[in-house]
């Protein structure tokens, strides 16, 4: 699995509405400032601003709309993962103890609630954070831990991936790497509910092998998204990011898909061989045009003929899309002139020829 380089600074934000629900109004205006944005239940909301380099402010200007839209009290966290960013805001760690330890800065807008987590203290913030506020534990893994003697994060992390996996029963590096305050996760870009956005930060990428890889990564996070929502996709954008500047690819496919491999393969055809925007930081899917799969009870009475019908018409749109992915915009589809004036001149008599006496 290909893994977001530690050295990647991200900017993650968690909105969470202490008494409120989040509105269309306010997710509208979170898409406002990025294609990442996540919703979490019906009082949290996921934000990447990652790309941002005034993230500050930005965050500052959602605090006092969401103030103006008179929701009550909300809190905003910003940490470099998700995790940390939402242990910010729904945690109870008291303020004046993580203070004294300089792992976080503290504002407040109006009666909104700004936590920013320190970049590289995420194991020190989380340090004094409840077992039972830890979200990534489920409930019985908590009972094993608290039986032990333990009740914090930090004393979670004390002990070697090893011991966590044999009190867990469980392949515990992921939990490991969690108590650490490290979190691979990305914000899925699952909002407007038409579209879908997938990102994936690269450490000063240069190996086009592993450009692929990561596209490779995120076509099997798709097909995941895709397939809870029981939908198919018929158009790619792939956004290509570097340090200066940026380079944008889109396709229309043939027919709609959703299988990894399927848009692994599309995906790796976009991506250009040269002038690419080296070294690459970041690489964005988009996917547009979403269908909802239609499931139909076969006729048995006649499943065999449809079943071959169906197969002919499947495998020529295959055929026809691997030509236009090959040969795009070279290649039409249509009735050929010639059939078409044999087929008329069955019924117009002045495409009759004159009989010969």
């Amino acid at each position: 699995m290909l893994s977001v380089g530690v050295n990647i600074m991200r900017k993650i934000v968690y909105l969470h509405l202490e008494k409120g629900k989040i509105s269309q109004v306010i997710l509208e205006e979170c898409s406002r400032y990025s294609t990442l944005v996540e919703p979490r239940g019906e009082q949290g909301v996921l934000l990447d601003l990652s790309t941002f380099k005034r993230a500050g402010e930005i965050v500052k200007e959602l605090a006092v709309f969401i103030y103006r839209q008179n929701v009550g009290p909300a809190r905003l966290g910003i940490a470099s993962n998700p995790l940390v960013a939402f242990c910010a805001t729904c945690g109870s760690i008291p303020p004046v103890q993580v203070k004294i330890k300089n792992t976080y800065r503290f504002h407040s807008y109006y009666n909104i609630l700004i936590f920013q987590v320190i970049p590289g203290q995420e194991a020190s913030f989380l340090a004094g954070l409840p077992l039972q506020e830890f979200p990534v534990l489920s409930a019985k893994e908590r009972q094993k831990l608290i039986r032990l003697g333990y009740s914090r994060v930090g004393e979670m992390a004390g002990l070697s991936q090893e011991r966590l996996g044999q009190i867990l029963k469980c392949d515990a590096l992921q939990l490991w790497q969690n108590s650490r305050g490290i979190d691979y996760s990305s914000v899925r870009g699952n909002y407007p509910p038409d579209r879908l956005v997938c990102s994936l930060l690269l450490s000063s990428c240069k190996d086009r092998q592993r450009l692929e890889q990561a596209l490779q990564q995120i076509s099997i996070s798709l097909e995941k998204e895709l397939d809870q929502r029981h939908k198919t996709c018929r158009k790619l954008v792939l956004e290509v990011r570097g340090e200066k500047e940026s380079l944008s690819q889109e396709r229309l496919l043939g027919y709609a898909c959703h299988e990894a491999s399927q848009l692994t393969r599309i995906l790796v055809e976009l991506l250009p061989k040269t002038e690419l925007p080296l070294p690459v930081e970041e690489l964005r899917v988009r996917v547009d045009r979403l269908e909802k799969v239609e499931v139909e009870m076969p006729d048995l009475f006649t499943w065999r003929q449809h079943y071959q019908e169906e197969q002919q018409h499947r495998r020529l749109q295959e055929a026809i899309h691997d030509l236009l992915q090959r040969f795009p915009r070279s290649i039409q589809q249509g009735a050929e002139i010639e059939r078409r004036e044999q087929v008329l001149a069955l019924w117009d008599p002045w495409r009759f020829l004159p009989r010969e006496r």
